[in-house]
């Protein structure tokens, strides 16, 4: 065999091997920030959130200028009264899948149709012009591929409404940012990678997740999934050629991806 003949071989050998590797990164985490208030000694607190805006960048980065911010969809909930989100309820500010990476900061902008209700009045509430590029709450949380994060923003009311000596009242808002990390995350790949296969994750008889490889696409990720130790099922199709298979004692830790690695199926 001649050197260009074993040159064009190793050629097609190094395409075949890279055209076989399905594995394709998770770049996104499960982002979920809500709004609750602690109870305050008023009727109401009405608060006109204009926009809600979220800043990611690496930790070197200057946080000041307006680079870097990205504002959430459908964040403009106008006047809301935060004594609606208290005792368990709460305002669902962005439930969805956000980019993987570091979180320095939320921005909360107010608009200026703040008031407080006392003894049936609707007072005005002024709010300071500093807040008007809006009220910055410290994240510093870099958000890893596949977990879930919940930002729980805690404005106090309380201490939000500040009574000044000449019988009006400012809104200093006072927010404690809570970061929740729920559970963990399965991933891995599935061969052959023609075929559709439904993956569960079950807790004892209860199927607690699933997902499903499709065809041409070998790679899952299920997330979300509480600490614990779970059996993941394969299941095959009736008319498959392939079996299904289980794989028991898949161990799942909080704000970390279990990696399956591939699980190969064999023929009937």
């Amino acid at each position: 065999m001649n050197s260009y003949k074993k040159f064009f071989l190793l050629l097609i050998s190094f395409i075949l091997i890279l055209g076989c590797d399905p594995v394709s990164e998770n770049t996104t985490s499960r982002l979920r920030i809500t709004l609750v208030d602690m109870p305050a000694d008023y009727e109401s607190v009405n608060v006109d959130i204009r926009e809600v805006r979220i800043h990611t960048s690496n930790e070197d980065n200057d946080e000041e200028n307006d680079s870097g911010w990205t504002s959430l969809p459908d964040s403009d909930f106008g006047v809301i009264n935060l004594f609606d989100y208290t005792n368990g309820n709460e305002l669902v500010i962005y439930d969805d899948d956000y980019p993987s990476g570091y979180v320095s900061q939320i921005r909360l902008v107010l608009g200026e149709d703040n008031t407080v209700v006392i003894d049936g009045d609707s007072i005005k509430l002024k709010t300071p012009s500093a807040q008007q590029s809006g009220l910055k709450l410290k994240i510093n949380q870099t958000l890893e591929p596949g977990i879930a994060y919940n930002f729980k923003l805690d404005f106090e009311a309380s201490r939000s409404v500040v009574k000044t000596g000449n019988e009006k009242y400012i809104l200093k808002p006072v927010i404690r940012v809570n970061t929740e990390i729920h559970g963990g995350s399965i991933k891995g790949i599935v061969m052959p990678e023609e075929e559709n296969v439904n993956i569960y994750v079950i807790d004892n008889d209860d199927t607690i997740a699933s997902t499903i490889a499709i065809e041409g696409l070998a790679n899952f990720l299920i997330s979300n999934i509480a600490e614990g130790s779970y059996t993941v099922s394969f299941a095959t199709s009736e008319d498959s050629d392939y079996a299904g298979k289980v794989e028991n004692e898949v161990a799942v830790l909080t704000n970390q991806v279990t990696d399956m690695g591939t699980i190969e199926l064999s023929l009937k």
